[in-house]
């Protein structure tokens, strides 16, 4: 074979090997590279940021508050510090979107990470130890509200993603950051922006670092209802008519807890808890004024919580059944029932590509045992699944790195060492992806 024929050999046999590499998701850079990368990381970066994040309260509750602009600004500067094209969308007021996309020279593939800025209430600050919003360090320890759900996700990613810039490494496909309104507040923003403007939110794949040590195999998803009960009201001692909100409204909601009674369903091996049913839980109840005055309307919000391959349509058609059957039976109850923004989820058939083939599950499976020891597995989740980032071709993977507890409790905390290697698997991740 004469020199020049082997040498373009040789270039072929590369090429294929680099396009093998990143369909597969194997690594395709140098160790030194990553070294470099690693080098740009230190714990106290990625500690600050999450404090400063911790310190902007961004607490969400529905129709009562919506404190996301300040974080959203603050998230929006970041990511042009790290020179992206960054856009902030805000179809509703108070619920934006911070989108922002570092070019990488032939856009091919795209990678996403993405997190919920916002947190839930602190609830009573009595049960807490420490300040909520202080970012206090105890031991190894860091406290606040969203802490661990999820601002130190969102600290490990920028600091990453600052790391490979500051490392000077050229990357080859695109990184898009997306930070969300998210504990329910989701559709108010992602539905509008998938339909009105989808070439800034799609990816090839999002990595949410909304999770936990195992990767999201499948989210059965969740409805969430308003039910309100109409009664007439009167004096509890007196001889006038009356019919009580509250009671027509508790017969309700004892029938429908029994699943059993009216659901059809499937259990699945990844959700095991309480039997592998699908659950029924009120969240709030409200009825009445006063004590000596009889209801005239109650009103209960509800989340169901489903299991793989039941769809929304198919339980709220046998939730209807229930309550026309009760309807019938006392003809005194009148109900409405309306669905309401938070209610996710992703049609069954999506998830058949969370495989440990699919790349970005092969990649972070391979970087988690090597750096954390263990391989992370498959689990189930009752949550929602991002819906509308799957309906335009996005795969969404949720799979965290970071250790902490007490989400939405008091005291939640985040530990200081596994947020550091956070930050260190974040960037060997985006490296291994779009290098």
């Amino acid at each position: 074979m004469s020199k020049t024929r082997r040498s373009i050999c040789v270039l072929t046999l590369m090429a294929v090997w680099t396009m093998t590499s990143a369909a597969s998701g194997s690594p395709s850079h140098p160790d030194a590279t990553l070294d470099d990368v690693l080098n740009h990381i230190t714990k106290e970066q990625v500690i600050e940021l999450t404090r400063s994040l911790i310190k902007i309260p961004s607490v969400y509750s529905e129709d009562t508050a919506a404190n996301h602009n300040e974080i959203a600004d603050y998230l929006a500067e970041r990511l042009r510090g790290l020179g992206m094209d960054v856009k902030v969308l805000e179809p509703e007021p108070h619920y934006p979107i911070v989108i922002g996309r570092l070019k990488g020279s032939t856009g091919k593939p795209v990678l996403g990470v993405m997190g919920h800025y916002n947190t839930v209430p602190v609830g009573d600050r009595e049960r807490w130890t420490v300040d909520p919003f202080e970012g206090v360090i105890k031991g190894n320890k860091l406290y606040g509200r969203g802490a661990a759900d999820q601002k130190g996700g969102i600290a490990a990613v920028l600091v990453a993603t600052q790391a490979i810039l500051d490392a000077g490494v050229p990357l080859r496909g695109d990184l898009v950051h997306a930070y969300i309104p998210g504990e329910g507040a989701q559709d108010h923003v992602l539905p509008h922006v998938v339909d009105n403007q989808p070439e800034l939110i799609k990816t090839d794949w999002y990595l949410d670092t909304d999770g936990g040590p195992d990767i999201i195999q499948i989210a059965a998803g969740h409805i969430w209802l308003k039910m309100t009960v109409e009664g007439k009201s009167a004096h509890p001692g007196g001889s006038q008519p009356w019919v009580n909100a509250a009671y027509k409204l508790a017969k309700v909601l004892v029938a429908i807890e029994d699943v059993d009674s009216w659901m059809t369903y499937e259990k699945h091996p990844l959700f095991t808890s309480l039997e592998g049913k699908p659950r029924v839980q009120v969240g709030t109840l409200k009825a009445g004024t006063a004590v000596n005055q009889i209801p005239d309307v109650a009103e209960a919000r509800i989340d169901i919580r489903l299991n793989p391959k039941q769809t929304v349509e198919g339980v709220m058609g046998e939730l209807n059944g229930v309550l026309d059957r009760l309807k019938k039976e006392d003809p005194e109850l009148e109900l409405t029932l309306e669905k309401l923004p938070g209610t996710q989820h992703v049609p069954y058939h999506h998830w058949a590509v969370i495989t440990p083939d699919e790349p970005l599950v092969k990649v972070v499976r391979e970087v988690a045992a090597a750096r954390m020891g263990r391989e992370p597995g498959f689990r189930g989740s009752r949550g929602g699944g991002r819906p509308d980032l799957w309906r335009i071709g996005t795969k969404w993977i949720s799979w965290s790195a970071n250790v902490g507890e007490n989400e939405h409790a008091p005291d939640e905390w985040l530990d200081v060492d596994a947020l550091y290697r956070s930050a260190q698997i974040y960037a060997e991740i985006i490296l291994r992806m779009v290098e």
